[in-house]
């Protein structure tokens, strides 16, 4: 649990109030989606800006408190994600066929520490393959290639976006990924 979802959840507490009340007073119309968005602010500490303003009003909470708690929560999840990226892990080289297909290459124990030398290697199966291959470094970073071997783009994990490898999307939300950092 978050500091602020914490915080949250004693004042509401110590307030009496039940979340379907307070739902009423932060001016939602549904209150089963008010009673979600505050049971996700206090076990998770996140909500839009918005829904967090109405209930630090509602709760009338001290904005300085509030402001101390979401500082104090980020400086934990910067800490985490940095101890988190700093693991050494292996790097991987997939190549994607058809559908969801994917073909996992060994890479040569003498190119893991050579960025350039992975990054020629995953450009060189996507040209003589021609088939899209991302090349994951580390658990900071990732490259994908097009099927001709030109690179598409990098990205760069940080706190807000710790994801980098490919991953099994529905809709909007990514269900499965190599490196996605557990909450």
């Amino acid at each position: 649990m978050s500091n602020l979802g914490s915080y949250v959840r004693q004042q509401r507490e110590c307030s009496r109030m039940h979340k379907n009340r307070l739902a009423e007073l932060c001016g939602w119309r549904n209150l089963n989606k008010g009673r979600r968005v505050i049971e996700s602010l206090e076990e998770y500490g996140t909500a839009h800006p918005d829904h967090l303003r109405r209930i630090v009003a509602a709760l009338d909470l001290d904005r300085a408190v509030v402001a101390e708690k979401i500082a104090k929560d980020r400086q934990e999840r910067e800490q985490e994600f940095e101890k988190w990226a700093s693991e050494p892990t292996e790097p991987v080289l997939l190549l994607k066929g058809g559908g969801l297909f994917c073909i996992r290459r060994p890479i040569p124990p003498e190119l893991h520490d050579d960025e350039a030398g992975m990054i020629a290697l995953a450009e060189r199966y996507a040209r003589e393959w021609r088939v899209m291959s991302c090349i994951i470094l580390s658990r900071r970073a990732c490259v994908y290639f097009h099927a001709g071997g030109e690179q598409s783009y990098r990205v760069e994990a940080s706190v807000e976006h710790p994801q980098i490898g490919p991953g099994i999307r529905v809709g909007r939300q990514t269900v499965q990924s190599l490196f996605t950092m557990s909450a």
